[in-house]
């Protein structure tokens, strides 16, 4: 189907917040909030970069696999 995420991006999806909730209150402590939200931007823009190279790849004229449906 077009225009939807590849698994590998819902497992990115839900292992951003554990890992969130895990750091965000030692950066909080240790470095204040600019910094914390810093962080956070960075962190979405690095996620927003790895999801857009996945498409990229995905689609079948830049040597990717596209995706194949079975019927039985």
């Amino acid at each position: 189907m077009k225009g939807t995420a590849p698994p590998r991006a819902c497992g990115l999806n839900g292992f951003a917040p554990v890992l969130d909730i895990s750091l965000a209150p030692l950066v909080l402590a240790h470095h204040g909030q600019k910094i914390t939200l810093a962080v956070a931007v960075l962190c979405y823009l690095l996620a927003w970069l790895v999801v857009r190279s996945w498409r990229t790849s995905a689609s079948p004229g830049a040597g990717g696999h596209a995706a194949t449906s079975i019927s039985l």
